[in-house]
Formats: structure tokens, C-alpha cells, sequence
């Protein structure tokens, strides 16, 4: 997992592990920002349909608006 962050600046970079789901805000630079990466399961996703759906979504379509 550590070869997904940056070597340069791997401080800015933030890792959060729990059971069933993995959070990764990758430091990209001082323009982009960061990368945000989340990795779940199932069960994670039967725990939380509504939010799983959502970050689904995001990942899949950038525009909110689109329909």
C-alpha cells in the first residue's frame, strides 16, 4: 500500500484502515491537491446502502447534476 503514495511528500498523504473499508487521501501536489481512493466490501456496503450508492455514483459520474 505504500507504493501508492508519493515519495516526495508522503507526510501530506492520509491512510485510514477499519474493518470493511479502507480510506486513502493521496497528496498529488499544491495544484491538484489530493487523490481520494475508498475500499469496501459488501458487507460494509449492506451496512451503509445509501453512502456506498453515493460513492458509487461519484466514482462513476464527476457531475452531481447529471442525470
Amino acid at each position: 500500500m505504500l507504493e501508492l503514495l508519493p515519495a516526495e511528500r508522503p507526510i501530506e498523504s492520509l491512510i485510514r484502515l477499519d474493518p470493511h473499508i479502507a480510506q486513502v487521501a493521496r497528496y498529488i501536489d499544491g495544484f491538484f491537491g489530493f487523490d481520494q481512493w475508498f475500499l469496501f466490501d459488501t458487507r460494509w456496503a449492506a451496512a451503509h446502502p445509501d453512502l456506498a450508492r453515493s460513492l458509487l455514483r461519484y466514482a462513476a459520474h464527476w457531475d452531481p447534476y447529471e442525470t
